[in-house]
């Protein structure tokens, strides 16, 4: 067990078998890394039980490297199923809020100030659309929530969702995800809308591409009720986004690799994502369970 900058970072070594699975659900979505959903029974369980917790696979925590491959989350993806060995590098998330509103302020006749909603901006607020895969992770689904990130206030009971929401209520981002796993991924990100307004405002704290949405006013949850909640919100959401924790000197900006050696080259996401089907399931069906999508 090797640690890297204050533990963001640590790699270790295990022996799969087909008694001893590896024991991992993973999400390949971003291409480049793969995002652990679950930690099931297995090599990583039995690994976590020997280790304090800050050395533990944890849901949320990235792989950016698997036997040497890195930035190549589908050939990272095969290695763990067909190798026996493996040695991997994980890297812990950064977790922070962002809270995104729905109204501004304008100026009325007498100078004051009353609220502008997003119905009134039309179109000029840009789209959010999401495109959707019932594709399997690579290792099998499960999810178990988890607390909320450090910092996060906790409701009671997430928001509801009310109903239809206006075609106007936009985002301002298109965003992809898969219904076996707990996030929402940024596929792309538009200057208009509250993300934009977001970003311009809090550069230090700016949403980028390949970005996941991970909790929804302090709730985490699957996907498809991640997208419940965004679909719905009123004035406004908060949202914990997650991205591999820079190491020391590395501060990623959205045109940057997100691993250590910055040796990929960032790409346009489809709206199909590429996980690679398990024993069973049938390619052709799986294709065409990959082109769901939806507008909101």
């Amino acid at each position: 067990l090797q640690l890297q900058n204050q533990t963001f970072e640590f790699e270790l070594d295990l022996e799969k078998s087909p008694e001893n699975p590896l024991g991992l659900s993973l999400d390949p979505l971003d291409k480049v890394t793969l995002y652990v959903s679950a930690v099931k029974p297995g090599a990583v369980d039995t690994y976590n039980d020997g280790v304090e917790q800050s050395h533990k696979v944890s849901v949320g925590d990235y792989i950016v490297d698997v036997n040497g491959i890195k930035t190549d989350a589908k050939t990272m993806g095969a290695i763990l199923r067909e190798d026996r060995q493996i040695h991997l590098t994980i890297r812990h998330p950064k977790e922070f809020n962002v809270l995104l509103k729905r109204h501004e302020a304008r100026p009325r006749d007498d100078g004051s100030l009353t609220p502008r909603s997003v119905s009134s901006w039309g179109s000029s607020w840009g789209g959010t659309s999401i495109a959707g895969s019932d594709a399997p992770s690579f290792m099998g689904g499960g999810f178990t929530p988890t607390s909320s990130a450090p910092g996060t206030p906790t409701p009671g009971t997430p928001r509801t969702p009310r109903g239809e929401v206006s075609r106007n209520a936009k985002l301002g981002a298109e965003m992809e995800y898969s219904s076996r796993c707990s996030c929402l991924m940024f596929k792309k990100l538009r200057s208009r809308g509250p993300i934009g307004k977001w970003n311009r405002q809090n550069p230090d704290k700016g949403i980028r591409e390949r970005d996941r949405i991970v909790a929804v006013n302090g709730e985490r949850a699957m996907s498809m009720q991640l997208l419940t909640w965004v679909k719905g919100f009123d004035d406004k959401i908060e949202l914990t986004i997650s991205r591999p924790h820079p190491l020391a000197g590395e501060e990623v900006t959205p045109t940057t690799c997100p691993v250590s050696d910055g040796s990929c080259t960032p790409r346009t996401l489809g709206s199909r994502t590429t996980d690679r089907p398990r024993v069973g399931v049938d390619p052709e069906k799986l294709r065409k369970a990959l082109k769901k999508s939806q507008e909101i």
